[in-house]
């Protein structure tokens, strides 16, 4: 395998989750050349890969682009914590209109990207051994050009939120069809295990070989010594929630506001939230009298993020779909406590007696959440306990272990003539 070509929707963004930039230093280590196709755009920057062996390809046909973030309206005081809006839950009739609608739309574009592909970059895509399509959204693109150059088809996926449709089929086609349809059959689909039973959608589209394991941590990006805050001084907590509104901050904040006033004078919450309710959700911290205990950061990259994770005394993430991100991940490698749901994504990997801590879905997980906290601040006993358990736990592999199996497994399948 010399290379390769990878198709995708997502844009090649310098902020937030890394998985696609590390995915194409992968085949860079190893000497592969790669085209990178992307409709996405982040005006927020993106990554500049010097190297004779990358090129990025832009794609635009004048057409239909991809919708920036709008602001939405989000009334926080009328939600419980307990309450679930992730993406894609509405089971309405004008739900049903909306997404199928959306999914026409997007295999219209699609088509008219693969006309441009076709036209502009025929030669790249024939010298590709491998064609890979990163994430749902242009897999029919990635996969047509496959069959109509009779390349190994190879599709990559973070996850699938399909795990809201409870394994119903019906209302998967019917209320989730760029999911549904995206997850195509291929000669190696690669699931990232976040909990979200990925690998059950993959094997019903027709996958028989799927390598389903959870992302590595990069330790190689991550080599400046951090030296944790003193928490009898400060007590940091630390929330990785980028845009998406499903990762739901506000249940901590809910928590947060329940402290006690000794536990209040030292907390500094810290969140990277830019969710387009965001407006919303600081006009509902100022309410709650939190404003001088809640900072938002929108300028960390993952390295950033790092940081702040082995700095801060304790991480917590709750979000309504996988808790099993690179957040948590990186908390358990690097020995950090922290607080997430029960929701099982992450108490395979670390259950309580491995360092991990958990909260319960329910009407009274505010109040639970704010005690666990509280106990976090002043039981130094139970903190110095989670931090020991946390430094035994051998379940979390680097992003050079994963990575270096998942190789292998793309080289094999890159040999896959049929």
């Amino acid at each position: 395998m010399k290379s390769i070509s990878i198709v995708t929707h997502l844009p090649f963004r310098r902020k937030g989750n890394q998985s696609l930039l590390r995915f194409v230093n992968m085949f860079l280590a190893r000497g592969i050349k790669v085209d990178l196709f992307t409709s996405g755009y982040d005006e927020n920057g993106e990554n500049i890969i010097e190297s004779n062996l990358f090129t990025l390809h832009q794609l635009s046909d004048g057409g239909i682009q991809n919708k920036q973030s709008v602001e939405v309206t989000t009334n926080y005081s009328k939600i419980r914590s307990d309450d679930i809006f992730m993406p894609y839950v509405n089971g309405s009739f004008l739900g049903f209109i909306r997404k199928n609608l959306s999914f026409l739309v997007n295999l219209y574009y699609q088509n008219r990207l693969k006309s441009k592909i076709i036209n502009d970059f025929e030669g790249v895509i024939l010298e590709s051994d491998v064609i890979i399509g990163y994430e749902a959204n242009m897999a029919f693109l990635a996969k047509s050009l496959s069959v109509k150059y009779k390349k190994v088809y190879i599709n990559k996926y973070q996850g699938t939120i399909l795990a809201v449709a409870n394994r119903s089929i019906i209302k998967a086609i019917l209320y989730y069809p760029t999911l549904f349809w995206g997850i195509n059959s291929s000669n190696l689909c690669l699931m990232v295990d976040d909990g979200t039973d990925g690998k059950y959608w993959a094997n019903k589209k027709g996958n028989t070989k799927v390598r389903f394991k959870p992302h590595g941590v990069g330790i190689e990006d991550y080599k400046e010594k951090v030296i944790p805050e003193n928490r009898y001084l400060k007590f940091t907590i630390f929330n990785n929630a980028s845009g998406s509104t499903w990762k739901r901050p506000d249940r901590i904040i809910r928590a947060l506001a329940l402290l006690n006033n000794d536990d209040l004078i030292r907390l500094n919450f810290l969140t990277t939230y830019s969710g387009p309710d965001l407006n919303d959700f600081k006009k509902y911290v100022r309410e709650l009298g939190l404003e001088n205990h809640v900072e938002f950061r929108h300028d960390l990259g993952h390295v950033d993020c790092n940081i702040m994770i082995r700095q801060s005394s304790l991480v917590v993430m709750t979000n309504d779909l996988s808790n099993l991100g690179n957040p948590i991940l990186e908390a358990i490698y690097y020995n950090k406590p922290f607080i997430t749901l029960d929701d099982g994504s992450v108490s395979r990997i670390c259950n309580e007696d491995e360092g991990g801590a958990y909260i319960k879905l329910s009407s009274s997980m505010d109040m639970e959440l704010s005690k666990l906290i509280s106990r976090y601040i002043n039981d130094d006993e139970f903190y110095d306990l989670k931090y020991a358990q946390l430094k035994d736990n051998i379940n979390v592999k680097t992003l050079k272990e994963e990575q270096s199996d998942e190789f292998n497994w793309i080289l094999e399948a890159s040999q896959d003539k049929s």
